[in-house]
């Protein structure tokens, strides 16, 4: 089930569920791709049916984050873009080395040196689902001849959520196109206030 598009460095405390609504562009869903939310959580986008155009994006983008990280990933290269603040994905807490392997995907083998560059990277994982995978009987459709998104989305949240919850602290749902991230949205929440919760800022 779902579409694992990127697999992180390591387990995540936080995840965001984003929905991505019918009239979402492809700019728009990069734009999103491209917030530091990747540094500090998992990101799972929830799509509406058909969207194989989107998940490409999606895979575009997580390439082009892979790329770009593995190229600059010396916070002493002087031709790293001043935009791109490649520390965010390199400096790891004690408590941070601690964590296991993320729980997406198969677990990955390292020889008996280690690579310590890899280890040293830290970054979560970025997974894609269609509406229909989380919602087959489109649950909705008895109420309305046509069920948007933004009201699916809460029929796909139980199927999802209900399995991944307890591996996380921290849940925050998101419209991908209403959604402006500025600085560590998650980083508010204090250590012990775990919670269920939305975060929507329309801009």
């Amino acid at each position: 089930m779902g579409t694992l598009h990127r697999r992180g460095t390591r387990a995540m405390s936080d995840l965001v569920v984003a929905h991505a609504a019918e009239s979402l562009t492809q700019t728009e869903l990069r734009l999103f791709l491209r917030s530091p939310l990747a540094s500090k959580s998992d990101l799972l986008i929830i799509f509406p049916s058909n969207s194989a155009a989107h998940h490409a994006a999606v895979l575009e983008e997580s390439d082009s984050f892979l790329n770009l990280l593995t190229r600059y990933k010396s916070s002493n290269d002087s031709r790293s873009p001043p935009s791109f603040d490649v520390t965010q994905f390199t400096k790891l807490t004690k408590r941070e080395k601690e964590i296991g392997e993320p729980i997406w995907g198969r677990k990955t083998r390292t020889n008996s040196s280690g690579d310590a560059e890899s280890t040293r990277l830290s970054y979560g994982s970025v997974a894609g689902f269609d509406a229909e995978e989380l919602d087959p009987e489109n649950s909705l459709s008895g109420f309305l001849d046509h069920v948007p998104m933004s009201l699916r989305r809460w029929a796909c949240y139980p199927m999802l959520l209900g399995r991944v919850r307890r591996n996380f602290k921290h849940v925050m749902i998101v419209d991908v196109r209403e959604f402006l991230v500025l600085g560590d949205p998650l980083g508010r929440v204090g250590p012990g206030r775990e919670g269920f919760g939305e975060y929507e800022a329309r801009c």
